[in-house]
């Protein structure tokens, strides 16, 4: 729902570049996305998720979204931002960074600056993690 949250975001993948330097759990303040379900792509690593019992996700704000917008109960199965390394493509997407205090987060800046040193090839050796 469009409304912001504090989170406690759950590094999912610790040993990854794109998470070296970031503690274990984290918080941010931002809106959240529900998936239909975690993505699934050749080549994914989950990154960061969000830990269900920390807010409430139920929608009481926007009417034509479902209501119950849980995910799962573990933060793996909430995830928020992911990498993909597939052949020589290397991606990151990011559910965060909505709003412009998002880019005040010394944790997330840290997080977008290794997402670019890593895709770049700048760390992270030349294979897949």
């Amino acid at each position: 729902p469009p409304r912001s949250t504090l989170f406690p975001y759950t590094t999912l993948f610790r040993s990854h570049p794109v998470m070296d330097g970031l503690p274990l759990r984290w918080p941010h303040r931002d809106e959240w996305y529900s998936f239909d379900a975690p993505p699934a792509v050749p080549g994914m690593t989950l990154l960061v998720g969000i830990d269900e019992s920390s807010y409430s996700p139920l929608n009481t704000i926007v009417e034509r979204w479902p209501r119950d917008l849980r995910m799962s109960p573990s933060p793996a199965g909430h995830p928020m931002v992911w990498a993909v390394c597939e052949g020589d493509y290397r991606g990151v997407y990011s559910a965060l960074g909505h709003q412009h205090t998002s880019y005040a987060d010394a944790n997330y800046l840290h997080l977008l600056g290794n997402a670019v040193d890593w895709v770049l090839r700048r760390t992270g050796g030349t294979e897949c993690p």
